[in-house]
Formats: structure tokens, sequence, C-alpha cells
């Protein structure tokens, strides 16, 4: 199961970025973060090993400290 605490965001014109650092690297359709679920739009590795960049359909609530998992 995908699992990853987020420590970045960042929000843009028609999408919001999360980063942090995944348990395993699946890449999920959808992602659950407390009550709500987010259609993931794409995946980019970061240039640090283990970190990922998960993007996101658009959010404008702070997501940071929270745990996605799916």
């Amino acid at each position: 199961m995908f699992r990853m605490k987020i420590e970045t965001q960042l929000n843009l014109n028609d999408r919001t970025m999360l980063g942090g650092r995944p348990d395993v690297y699946r890449f999920p359709k959808t992602i659950r973060i407390g009550e709500s679920t987010f259609a993931v739009l794409g995946v980019t590795p970061c240039v640090r090993p283990s970190y990922l960049s998960l993007e996101i359909e658009k959010t404008e609530r702070s997501l940071i400290g929270l745990e996605a998992v799916e």
C-alpha cells in the first residue's frame, strides 16, 4: 500500500504538487488525505533519491504534515 508523509506543497494554476518520501514506489491513481480523496494526475521522481512529487487535482488546503495513502 502506498503511504507518504507530505513534506512540501506547491499550488499551481491547475494542479497541486506534493513532495515527500513514500514507503513504496507504487504510483496510485487516487490517494486519500484525511477525509478527502484526490486523483493523481502525474508522478515526478525528484533529484534527491527516495523523494517523490505527486501531482494531484487542485486544492487550496494546506496538506503539509499529513499522510497520503492509497
